[in-house]
């Protein structure tokens, strides 16, 4: 997940970010007997697909199966990356110069997430500076990587709009050979083959 840290710096000027992580809620059938487990605040039932992308929208890591009650911020509090960021376990690049201070690597989020030294999230709204809101704007295109990686896999999955009328299990089973096969970009040689 950790591998070329400086591609953020290169493609989205934004130094010292490792990825992007949100989280994004896919539409199913409750299961028999679940009562509101699945039941998430948009008025749907879903699980919960914790992703980290890297600058060039590819998935580099994924926790896949929350219940679509716990949101984003509780699917990434009992994930592993989620405890292993909060320990500060996960094996970062040491942290590097800028401007004469330094400043350590982390992933980049939005407001869902909690604020540490291996998350960075936006500035509230509030009497901004000039330099907050300009630190706003390059983390929010940073953070836009993620979201177009889930937008990506949309597109090429049709599966990914459709409630998905099978057991959560299975569903989880779904969604990760989906996101593997997105990340992989099996999908254009699959086409390559088809089209021979």
């Amino acid at each position: 997940m950790l591998k070329n840290a400086d591609d953020f710096q290169n493609v989205w000027n934004f130094p010292n970010c490792v990825g992007a992580i949100d989280g994004k809620h896919v539409p199913m059938k409750a299961p028999p007997q679940s009562g509101s487990v699945f039941f998430n605040y948009k008025g749907f039932h879903s699980i919960v697909i914790l992703a980290v992308s890297h600058a060039n929208y590819r998935f580099t890591y994924l926790d896949i199966g929350a219940y679509g009650s716990e949101g984003d911020m509780n699917a990434f509090s009992h994930c592993k990356l989620g405890k292993a960021i909060f320990l500060d376990q996960l094996n970062f690049p040491d942290d590097k110069p800028r401007n004469e201070v330094m400043v350590p690597y982390y992933l980049v989020a939005d407001d869902a997430f909690p604020l540490s030294k291996r998350i960075s999230k936006p500035y509230s709204l509030r009497n901004l500076t000039k330099a907050e809101i300009v630190f706003n704007y390059r983390l929010s295109r940073a953070r836009t990587v993620v979201e177009s990686a889930f937008g990506i896999l949309s597109h090429k999955w049709i599966a990914v709009h459709r409630t998905l009328m099978c057991h959560p299990d299975r569903a989880k089973n779904i969604f990760f050979t989906l996101c593997l096969l997105n990340s992989l970009n099996f999908v254009a040689e699959y086409r390559n083959i088809q089209n021979m």
